[in-house]
């Protein structure tokens, strides 16, 4: 007789990293704020009263006390949807990135290791 897990699997090929980080993104050569949900190695879910469109190609701009300046990573929109918050409308956007820098790597080993 088989038995079967009610859980979920976990489908990512990269571990996400769970922070609440400041950041900006220029999409359309407008510089927007934004606020970094989570962070993996190959893409990270923002937060922002502004919609990045679908297929747009953005630069992140991530600043780390970690590495010691700004982190600019250069990703795709591949999903954005918009929310309610109490704060008003706000757009969750999925980004998937074209590259991994070493300095995002750094960043990840110490986010990670802050919470180990």
């Amino acid at each position: 007789m088989a038995t079967y897990s009610r859980i979920p699997k976990d489908r990512r090929s990269s571990s996400r990293v769970l922070e609440l980080l400041d950041c900006s993104f220029t999409c359309r050569d407008a510089d927007h704020h934004a606020v970094m949900v989570n962070l993996s190695l190959k893409g990270a879910l923002l937060s922002s009263r502004i919609e990045a469109p679908k297929g747009e190609i953005i630069d992140l701009h991530i600043p780390s006390e970690f590495t010691g300046g700004m982190i600019i990573l250069k990703g795709m929109v591949v999903r954005s949807t918009k929310t309610l918050t109490d704060h008003g409308p706000r757009y969750k956007t999925v980004v998937h990135f074209n590259g991994t820098p070493p300095d995002l790597r750094i960043l990840l080993a110490k986010l990670s290791a802050k919470y180990s």
